[in-house]
């Protein structure tokens, strides 16, 4: 007989592990119902940190693959999709940073960090967001306010390395240097304010900043 001819035969191993799949699904389904794979998954994580603790049990490494079976079996999921998505998984963790290997710590791979988002102009900034609110006009003054101080903050830090040392930034008429975070007087002094609105807390809290005192004044 040509060899070619010969019908394959999966080997031992490959059958076993077929009919122990089989069997196992059968008994799951009628002990546990026609229930979703989501309590497989669940304790498929309780048996994987146990698993973790003894790394050399073998009935700990057959729990969650007979848990990692069933909930593959009751979510509708084939083999050759998992391979598929094993496939395209791969090719994205071969592309990705991964840190210096350490043992008995979980791999996660390096994440790059998400761009800031950039509007070109105060407008276009507050287009991108919805403004119910009948208030939401004053709001909007005090947001351009707060606008054009990131504004010459982030140009003053473009232009650092023109400043000598020991020099402050000029700052322009009609604009103040305040802390990036309130103080707590800032914050009462807009609780405080006497007339309503974002415009009046916003001049209490601008009063109330601390004041900078040049170099060798107390």
């Amino acid at each position: 007989m040509d060899l070619d001819d010969e019908p394959y035969t999966a080997p031992q191993p490959a059958l076993d592990r077929d009919k122990v799949r089989r069997e196992h699904a059968e008994w799951s389904q009628a002990t546990f119902g026609d229930v979703g794979p989501v309590g497989p998954l669940k304790h498929l994580s309780k048996e994987a940190l146990e698993a973790a603790t003894e790394p050399d049990d073998l009935s700990e490494w057959a729990d969650m693959q007979f848990l990692l079976w069933d909930a593959q079996r009751r979510a509708g999921i084939t083999d050759e999709q998992i391979t598929q998505a094993m496939i395209e998984k791969l090719a994205v963790n071969k592309q990705r940073e991964w840190p210096a290997p350490k043992d008995g710590e979980p791999r996660l791979h390096i994440k790059e960090q998400p761009a800031p988002v950039a509007y070109g102009d105060f407008e276009e900034f507050w287009s991108a967001y919805t403004h119910p609110l009948a208030q939401d006009d004053e709001l909007k003054d005090f947001a351009w306010d707060i606008w054009n101080a990131a504004t010459l903050q982030a140009g003053t830090l473009a232009n650092e390395g023109t400043i000598q040392a020991g020099n402050s930034p000029v700052i322009p008429d009609g604009w103040k240097m305040v802390p990036i975070d309130a103080t707590r007087a800032m914050i009462d002094a807009a609780m405080r304010a006497e007339e309503d609105g974002y415009d009046a807390m916003h001049k209490a809290m601008l009063a109330a900043a601390p004041q900078e005192v040049p170099d060798g004044q107390r």
